[in-house]
């Protein structure tokens, strides 16, 4: 088995396939806002106790998201980044409940919108 995360095709529902050429390129500058705006409607109801730690995994997921299944090192692409990160991860006033949560609300949003059949796929 490759490395690769992705098959080659993937079949979606049985009727639709997509392929690693029909994803969107990592890195795209078209994709930036789409990214930064994915990140702010994910957040929107996770409430951590100080602004700066809210703007600080706002900047953190969109470095990720440059890098997805990298290393955070890879993904904050320099020294004081990485630190940054890791400095926030370690941070007590930081829990995983609090960065979950706004997502958790957005991922019940996204259900109640959707009045079809949904896929939840676990590997």
């Amino acid at each position: 088995m490759s490395g690769d995360l992705w098959p080659a095709k993937l079949r979606l529902c049985g009727c639709h396939t997509m392929t690693r050429a029909s994803l969107p390129a990592p890195h795209s500058i078209d994709d930036a806002a789409d990214v930064v705006a994915w990140v702010d409607r994910e957040l929107a109801g996770c409430s951590l106790p100080d602004q700066r730690l809210g703007r600080r995994l706002r900047k953190l997921l969109v470095q990720i998201a440059g890098a997805v299944g990298g290393s955070l090192p890879l993904a904050c692409q320099d020294w004081a980044n990485t630190k940054a990160a890791y400095r926030f991860l370690s941070n007590t006033k930081v829990s995983e409940h609090a960065i979950l949560q706004g997502h958790f609300q957005a991922t019940r949003s996204r259900f109640a919108a959707v009045d079809g059949p949904i896929l939840v796929i676990q590997e």
